[in-house]
């Protein structure tokens, strides 16, 4: 007693206790200075905290046997699962994206092996009911703040961030994953109403359960409400057999009836009124296997099987869905240019662990949910006066909805904090209330005075290197970002390069948003030709990199044939496309953008039979979508082929019933001035002219195509018409037709 007394009274005990609940306040964090700032705010001092919790657990632990970690069924599974996939991402496609992640999901080996850490320092720090009461209230209490976020959200408060969504989303950043953070919080709430020991807590506890159950309504997230849905069903139907209270049974036969028939309900009134009118339950009544979503969900999975087939074993490797995803890309995706094409993530589970890890890794994923629910099982059916049975069933009701919320969707920080903490709980109370207490002498050593020092200096690289230097490079390429939104185009050059020297796992993704802003800089006019050309060698060589990096993912490939396109001057450029594009569809044979750029490649080298031969193919992977069709019908126009463009505008006019509108008549003109048809070109403006009879842009160019074809009286009126909108326009209009007389009276 003296001992653990000691313990709770030194000043890195405490300390370390404060750093595991400031580990809880992660999912609070949203700081703007960053590239996806609702991810990567939250990892970089998720795992900064984490280290700083090892350091000071190694030390204590040595001295303290007790807060060592207890090694059941379930801990083992959970490092079994670590060990093998970072074995698989060693033997898989790029282990250093499996090691990393990336930025965008802020994920990796790395992070997942913080959270194990973080999983078994909690199981050895919190030892009694009391502390994990309290551990687990004030994680629910997050988990408010959180959902108060995401009402403010609803209601449009001044000073709240939005994700950019229509849906509300919290400090998390997406609604599906706040969602299943909401489930957490109220399935968590349910569980200490059990263990609260005063009136007030139980009330609280219980505004707070249903208060989260409506965040996560409103969240209109189908895959949360069906796997809350099984959750009520799971703990109504134990308390109907279990409870011994006819109250509590007649309640939750009640809700049960009620929750059964309300779906029925629902269903059956899919087309009222009523139902459309209820976001929520009209996604509910209208899942379908002809529903857009769920037929991208569906292909998705059957694109995931058929890359998993090709290594079941041991799979991709941890973070490298995408290369299996790529290959077997299923092409009907593409609906318009808004379609979300690239997937790093199979938006289920099961196939997300199968393709990266394999078989093995599925298993050993498997093993830590089927070693929970044995722990649960034994702790549910053990008569215990400490506990009532329905703690253990909240818990397994909990992991029953995560699991199937994770069939529709996956895992961000919010998530994996709250299973783990889950998982540390499920530890601790097998620990309490089912293991046999050990006979067997624990030695307890003294940390002496090298092994601080040495886990201090590893605390300090690994910090630097793993966190502190990727947010420099982080927080550089967002400040290139918002130059470049500022206008202040000769600064972006200058910042990724900043960005891009810290040499981090960042840099793929970081030379992509290059590409996206240094082509709005190029073509902003601001730049000289010389500026130009620097950009360009400079985006073209970090480009390059990342293909030589990442040899196996196929939208480095498209970056660069994108960007040599648009610089298409030398039959050398073209070839290199060509070569990047074969190499391209070996990798994805069936995605239509690679034929897209090899068409543009083509007609870059005046090689228009080839070029429409491209645009073909890619119309037939997928005839769906307008994109494929209209790039078609413009490469027809600059080929002159009349049969083609007549045939493109009747499938797109006729079959897919679309309107043209103002942007693709400018397209028509650029086409047929690239053609050499003029006149065809002022026939598009003047349905440009239809639509948008303000937009002075269009006028311009209008009297600029007359001028140049000498109708000058045409020129004149289209002049007269554009000074009407702007008075502005009088001189220049005047000097232009002074200038077109007297060109054309020369010619």
């Amino acid at each position: 007693m003296a001992k653990a007394d000691l313990l709770e009274t030194k000043i890195s005990f405490i300390s370390l206790k404060a750093v595991l609940y400031a580990l809880l306040l992660t999912p609070l964090w949203v700081w703007s200075i960053f590239l996806f700032p609702f991810i990567t705010t939250k990892i970089l001092y998720f795992r900064l905290l984490v280290e700083i919790a090892l350091v000071l657990y190694i030390i204590l632990a040595i001295q303290h046997p007790q807060i060592r970690p207890r090694w059941n069924w379930l801990t083992r599974a959970v490092w079994i699962y670590v060990g093998v996939i970072l074995l698989t991402g060693i033997f898989g496609v790029d282990f250093s994206a499996s090691f990393f992640g990336s930025i965008e999901r802020g994920e990796g080996i790395i992070t997942i092996l913080h959270f194990a850490i973080y999983f078994t320092i909690l199981t050895g720090i919190f030892r009694t009911r009391e502390e994990w009461y309290k551990y687990l209230f004030f994680a629910v209490n997050v988990t408010v703040a959180v959902g108060l976020y995401g009402l403010a959200q609803l209601f449009n408060f001044p000073y709240v961030i939005h994700a950019g969504a229509t849906r509300i989303s919290g400090t998390i950043g997406n609604a599906s994953f706040f969602a299943a953070f909401m489930l957490f919080g109220a399935m968590l709430a349910l569980y200490l109403q059990n263990e609260a020991v005063t009136s007030a807590q139980k009330w609280y506890l219980r505004s707070i359960f249903a208060f989260e159950f409506i965040i996560l309504f409103l969240t209109q997230t189908r895959g949360a409400v069906i796997a809350a849905a099984t959750a009520f069903l799971i703990y109504f139907a134990f308390n109907i057999f279990k409870s011994r209270d006819a109250r509590v049974k007649i309640v939750s036969s009640s809700l049960l009836f009620l929750l059964i028939a309300g779906g029925v309900l629902i269903y059956a009134n899919r087309t009222s009124e009523w139902v459309r009118k209820n976001h929520t339950v009209y996604r509910l009544a209208t899942i379908s296997a002809s529903d857009i979503t769920t037929q991208s969900r569906l292909d998705t999975w059957k694109a995931s099987w058929e890359g998993a087939k090709e290594r079941i074993v041991s799979g991709y490797g941890y973070e490298n869905y995408n290369i299996a995803f790529n290959k077997y890309f299923p092409a009907r995706i593409f609906k318009d240019q808004g379609s979300q094409i690239w997937f790093d993530r199979a938006h289920n589970i099961f196939f997300d662990v199968l393709v990266t890890s394999g078989a093995i890794g599925l298993l050993t994923y498997a093993g830590m949910f089927i070693a929970a629910f044995w722990i649960l099982r034994r702790l549910f059916r053990k008569k215990s006066a400490e506990y009532s049975w329905r703690q253990p069933l909240v818990l397994a009701a909990l992991l029953m909805a995560y699991v199937i919320q994770n069939l529709f969707v996956f895992d961000t920080q919010a998530t994996y904090l709250m299973i783990f903490l889950v998982f540390g709980l499920i530890v601790s109370l097998e620990k309490r209330h089912l293991a046999a207490v050990s006979e067997k002498p624990v030695v307890s050593y003294p940390p002496g005075f090298f092994l601080p020092f040495a886990l201090a200096a590893l605390f300090f690289a690994t910090a630097y290197f793993i966190n502190i230097e990727p947010a420099f490079a982080n927080i550089a390429a967002t400040d290139g970002i918002k130059a470049a939104k500022l206008k202040q185009y000769r600064d972006v050059k200058k910042l990724f390069e900043k960005s891009l020297s810290y040499g981090t796992y960042m840099d793929i993704e970081i030379r992509q948003r290059l590409v996206d802003y240094s082509n709005e800089a190029m073509g902003s006019g601001e730049l000289t030709p010389e500026e130009q050309k620097q950009l360009q060698d400079f985006v073209l060589a970090e480009l390059r990199k990342s293909l030589k990096e990442s040899p196996r993912d196929v939208k480095n490939y498209l970056y660069v044939m994108n960007v040599l396109n648009r610089t298409a001057s030398n039959s050398g450029v073209i070839q290199e496309i060509y070569r990047l594009g074969d190499k391209a569809l070996e990798l994805s044979p069936t995605r239509p953008q690679i034929y897209t750029e090899l068409g543009q490649a083509a007609f870059n080298e005046k090689n228009t039979d080839k070029g429409l031969e491209y645009f073909r193919k890619a119309v037939e992977l997928n005839p769906e979508p307008k994109e494929s069709h209209f790039n078609y019908l413009l490469a027809a126009i600059i080929a002159k082929r009349e049969d083609i463009k007549t045939s493109e505008m009747a499938i797109l006019r006729d079959q897919l019933k679309y309107v043209f509108t103002t942007s693709d008549y400018l397209a028509f003109v650029r086409a047929y001035v690239q053609a050499g048809d003029k006149q065809k070109a002022i026939e598009a403006l003047r349905q440009a002219v239809v639509l948008s009879p303000e937009n002075t842009e269009i006028y311009i160019r209008l009297a600029a195509l007359y001028g140049e074809m000498c109708d000058l009286e045409n020129a004149k009126k289209t002049i007269d018409k554009l000074v009407e909108i702007d008075q502005s326009f009088a001189l220049q209009g005047k000097q232009f037709i002074d200038e077109r007389e007297t060109k054309c009276e020369s010619s």
